[in-house]
């Protein structure tokens, strides 16, 4: 496994239509992303995974454009 950081664009911590960082969490747990964390506020990811960083990205982009729009 290999330490990884997802930094999000777009992502409204505040304010109208916001984001929960433990939303954001759950749903990169339910990619399989292990030890999962927010920092602070900022829509930015800390985990571990063994896959690729294209792969990650097209997984996140998946999942997150149909649950989020």
């Amino acid at each position: 496994m290999t330490d990884r950081v997802a930094l999000l664009r777009g992502i409204n911590v505040g304010g109208a239509n916001n984001l929960n960082m433990a939303d954001l969490r759950g749903l990169a747990d339910r990619l399989g992303w292990s030890d999962v964390r927010t920092v602070l506020a900022s829509g930015k990811l800390l985990f571990r995974s063994e896959f690729s960083p294209r792969f990650l990205a097209n997984q996140m982009t998946t999942l997150w454009s149909a649950r989020l729009g």
